[in-house]
């Protein structure tokens, strides 16, 4: 089939980029996350070059442009792909996990979950998640409808509520509750973190 508009010819390609986001006809964002990854590639090769045992930036330094050129890439446009498939979804997990790996001179065989934890950072997963949330709300405020408190708390699972901080934009909490309905304001994935650092400062007998 050819299509002309205006008498010039309709080409049709398989992907097309919209505001750097790359779409295809199944719209599974194949695509759009093998950009993600090639980007971030770029940040891991910085990374491994300012990385050393005795030279080069220290953690601080090495987690700042994790989140400054990795972590944006992951950030931008995640509303969108976070309908993509588990397996691809996967693939940005493996480029956090190796740059955590170069920012806290890890093993290779360190599990991610202990990576964000003394990194200090959120899994991707639960990111996304939170950005779901916020946009959520931010669009239902501004749409002059208030959220009811039971109803933001709601929209939580129950097994996860301690994994986000309180308040959220647009939405003011109850004098003295978080959003997680009065349980510790400190996230899980930072909980354990926090509690290394306090028996760290116990003396032994």
């Amino acid at each position: 089939m050819n299509l002309t508009l205006c008498g010039t010819p309709v080409k049709f390609e398989k992907h097309a980029k919209f505001l750097g986001v790359f779409l295809d006809r199944r719209l599974n964002f194949n695509r759009h996350i093998s950009h993600i990854v090639e980007k971030c590639q770029k940040g891991l090769n910085l990374m491994r070059a300012l990385q050393g045992n005795k030279f080069g930036c220290n953690k601080h330094s090495l987690l700042l442009i994790y989140k400054s050129l990795i972590q944006s890439q992951f950030d931008y446009s995640a509303l969108v792909y976070n309908g993509a498939s588990q397996s691809q979804l996967h693939r940005l997990d493996v480029i956090q996990a190796k740059a955590l790996r170069l920012a806290l001179r890890a093993y290779t065989s360190t599990p991610l979950s202990i990576l964000c934890v003394e990194a200090g950072v959120m899994p991707l997963s639960l990111r996304r998640e939170e950005q779901l949330l916020r946009y959520w709300a931010r669009v239902k405020t501004r749409s002059g409808i208030r959220i009811p408190w039971d109803t933001l708390v709601s929209s939580i699972p129950r097994d996860k509520l301690h994994m986000y901080p309180p308040g959220v934009p647009g939405e003011t909490a109850p004098a003295g509750e978080n959003l997680c309905g009065g349980c510790s304001a400190t996230p899980g994935w930072r909980a354990a973190k926090l509690q290394n650092a306090q028996m760290s400062h116990l003396a032994l007998p």
